[in-house]
């Protein structure tokens, strides 16, 4: 089987999970009971691997980065989307 994306929908049919979609075709997403993406894990087209988390508003909020030499950023949002924490690491650290 082979599709552009896949959905999990619940037992009354609403949208919970999706595989693919329309922003980034290697993603998978989780949707809330209202409608509202808060975490996804997605592939950036430069290799940077991306695991996002937002508030009950859609709103990003933190997210962790590592790029294909295995450096790590955690980055906190506010609720503008405003980065207001960082804490970054790197692959070099024993």
């Amino acid at each position: 089987m082979r599709a552009r994306r896949y959905e999990v929908i619940d037992e009354d049919g609403k949208l919970r999970a999706y595989l693919g979609g329309p922003r980034f075709n290697d993603s998978v997403t989780l949707v809330d009971e209202n409608g509202v993406e808060r975490a996804s894990l997605r592939v950036l087209a430069e290799g940077t691997s991306v695991l996002s988390m937002a508030d009950d508003a859609g709103r990003g909020r933190a997210a962790i980065h590592v790029n294909r030499q295995g450096n790590a950023t955690l980055q906190f949002y506010d609720e503008n989307g405003r980065v207001s924490g960082v804490f970054a690491g790197t692959s070099s650290i024993p």
